[in-house]
């Protein structure tokens, strides 16, 4: 038993060595933000703490919008245009 163990193990660790590790792929949409035409917002964080979602304002999706807008801000993401789409700052 021992021994099937042990060669179990030994065998795992042989195939994960060669195994080739896979590359972060960026979620669709992230690049854009980081490198696309859009402008870097003028916005401050008092303002990005009133954020509200346009369709569909809970608490929730409120959240959501203040914590991009915040992001926005401090990273000085290009993202104007694209969170002002789901989002009243």
């Amino acid at each position: 038993m021992r021994f099937l163990i042990a060669t179990l193990i030994a065998t795992l660790a042989v195939v994960t060595q060669g195994a080739p590790a896979a590359e972060p792929v960026a979620a669709p949409g992230i690049i854009d933000w980081l490198t696309g035409q859009d402008s870097v917002p003028d916005w401050t964080i008092a303002q990005c703490a009133k954020a509200a979602d346009k369709w569909n304002p809970n608490p929730l999706t409120n959240e959501w919008c203040i914590k991009n807008c915040e992001n926005c801000v401090r990273m000085k993401l290009r993202c104007k245009s694209q969170l002002s789409k789901s989002c009243d700052i």
